[in-house]
């Protein structure tokens, strides 16, 4: 039968895969439960419908199968609250919405990368107030 801290330290190599973590260190870890042979993962997903949630539970059950005495593994999907979002977000910021500041942005470069094209359209057949004017 593993211990807690086994399981966890299995977990340490179960990353979200969007922000590269491991998902204890961005709150998505939210227990774990070591019954005999059963290991239970509350996994917190940062949407209900998250599109990675089945690989996020491959990735909890591939890492704690090697453990020794386990036999079955449930992996238990939920959903952070908006404060818990909240604090993701300020976790991957760095600091709290309130004391960002809007980062400077780069001057534009002239002439932009892409190719230029003449936009203006002198014909009297455009659809854009061109019936207003005579031609």
């Amino acid at each position: 039968m593993p211990t807690k801290e086994e399981v966890r330290q299995a977990l340490r190599n179960v990353l979200d895969p969007e922000i590269g973590k491991p998902i204890e260190d961005v709150g998505m870890l939210k227990d774990i439960v070591v019954e005999g042979g059963t290991v239970r993962v509350y996994v917190l997903l940062t949407i209900a419908g998250c599109p990675l949630k089945d690989r996020i539970n491959d990735d909890v059950t591939r890492a704690l199968k090697p453990l020794p005495g386990v036999e079955r593994i449930d992996v238990v999907l939920g959903e952070m609250t908006s404060d818990q979002r909240q604090e993701l977000v300020t976790q991957l910021r760095g600091s709290k919405p309130e004391q960002q500041t809007a980062s400077p942005r780069s001057p534009p470069t002239w002439p932009p990368p892409w190719p230029q094209k003449d936009t203006v359209s002198a014909s009297s057949t455009s659809t854009c107030g061109a019936s207003r004017f005579p031609a």
